[in-house]
């Protein structure tokens, strides 16, 4: 755990952390980590959100920002990082995370 610990400080002193919405964020993030380790050979895809409202109460705003977050974010993360693996031939892993709630489904959480 220290040694975690101690990574995850190092990583978070030069990459910032970056809105997962905004596309020109993403990019910088990706440029960044290639500017500070010289490559980018893992992605770890583990944004995402989730409300606990029934169907009937989930206004178009919380779905629009659910949907930009756990979908359009993690498709353009993914997009950015292999565009980057492919130019510098590297060969690297993109991992998605994703939740429980694609195989049990929960009543209140009928939007995520």
């Amino acid at each position: 755990m220290k040694n975690f610990t101690c990574a995850h400080e190092r990583i978070h002193e030069h990459i910032p952390q970056t809105n997962a919405t905004n596309l020109d964020n993403l990019k910088t993030l990706m440029n960044k980590a290639v500017e500070t380790y010289q490559s980018l050979d893992i992605l770890v895809n583990s944004a995402g959100i989730f409300m606990m409202k029934l169907i009937t109460e989930v206004t178009e705003e919380e779905y629009d920002r659910l949907m930009m977050i756990n979908v359009k974010g993690t498709y353009f993360a993914a997009r950015f990082a292999a565009e980057i693996m492919r130019k510098n031939n590297a060969r690297g892993s993109i991992i998605n995370l994703s939740s429980i709630a694609g195989i049990n489904g929960f009543g209140d959480m009928s939007t995520y």
